[in-house]
């Protein structure tokens, strides 16, 4: 993992491997957090140097932690589990026992983070980690902080190599292939997605031609305590 506050030289970008229309959602976060006064945001996926820089330009303090390219490369490494389809499929249930601390590494301190970048990290969980990392991403995610998730088109969905998420010039994305073996994605529906954060609303979402949503999701603030007299 690493830590940036300082802004570096950025890095020449390379010709992205494809083009999936994705970034209205990450312009509204950039709104929000060029509202905060320096927050803390934790990318979570295979960063570069022009996403550090598109952070810190924004004021906030960058922790980079590539829990992405973990997973998948344990995916890999993993028996395929039998294709999901729409019909097959059924809403997420909490798993019926705790998982291994070894599955899910976040780190952090509680509330430590105003803004969470996900990326596709659900595509690649089975349902019972998805609920273990949610869980600790809610745990680290400010009241009032924002998690920004991209969410597989549906189930039963063509294998597909795993994802970096490049941020071009006026905060565009574009997705480059990792190397190694395909994956088949993972599908949470809505519903799940909201199970997997209970305490969140959607704060903005957007349904790209692909069949990826995008999900700006907000956590909620506490309550105020009541005194009564």
């Amino acid at each position: 993992m690493a830590l940036w506050e300082r802004p570096r030289p950025a890095t020449e970008a390379r010709r992205p491997d494809e083009s999936g229309g994705f970034g209205r959602t990450l312009l509204g976060l950039s709104d929000r957090l060029r509202r905060m006064p320096r927050p803390w945001l934790l990318d979570l996926g295979p960063t570069t140097g022009g996403n550090i820089e598109y952070f810190l330009a924004l004021g906030c303090r960058v922790q980079a932690d590539d829990l992405i390219s973990g997973v998948v490369a344990r995916r890999r490494a993993a028996p395929a589990p039998p294709t999901a389809t729409a019909r097959t499929s059924r809403p997420l249930r909490k798993p019926t026992a705790p998982a291994p601390s070894a599955v899910c590494t976040v780190d952090y301190d509680t509330g430590q983070f105003a803004a969470v970048l996900c990326w596709d990290l659900f595509d690649y969980l089975p349902p019972d980690e998805a609920i273990v990392y949610g869980r600790e991403l809610r745990r680290i995610t400010a009241e009032g902080g924002y998690v920004l998730g991209f969410f597989g088109p549906q189930a039963g969905a063509a294998r597909r190599p795993g994802r970096r998420f490049r941020i071009v010039e006026g905060g565009v994305l574009r997705t480059e292939q990792l190397a190694g073996e395909d994956l088949t994605a993972h599908y949470l529906a809505n519903r799940d997605v909201l199970r997997v954060f209970p305490e969140f609303d959607i704060a903005q979402t957007l349904l790209l031609k692909s069949g990826v949503r995008e999900m700006l999701l907000q956590k909620r603030r506490s309550a105020p305590a009541t005194i009564v007299a």
